[in-house]
């Protein structure tokens, strides 16, 4: 065996490999769907620097309240997660065609 048989496998590694167990065919996407993939993925990337710029200006108002800091950090988490998940549906949705 290879090292790298026996190393981590990345994660794009084993999801190929589940692409190709299963059987599905690979798709080529239309410029169209590139684009719309794109513009998704600015869009998203544009909500999470917002969402950090708030999340530091809070910060800065709960200096000192740990209760506080931890609850923020949480919130950010939580609403980060969710855009990125909104990201994910939009993209399958283009991708589906």
């Amino acid at each position: 065996m290879s090292e790298k048989d026996t190393g981590m496998k990345s994660a794009y590694e084993l999801a190929m490999e589940r692409l190709n167990a299963s059987g599905e065919e690979s798709r080529t996407l239309s410029d169209e769907q590139k684009a719309e993939l794109a513009d998704i993925e600015k869009k998203t990337k544009a909500k999470i620097a917002e969402l950090e710029i708030m999340h530091k200006q809070n910060l800065e108002k709960a200096m000192g309240d740990l209760q506080a800091l931890h609850g923020l950090e949480c919130a950010l988490h939580e609403q980060l997660q969710k855009v990125n998940d909104q990201a994910e549906v939009e993209k399958d949705a283009v991708r589906a065609g």
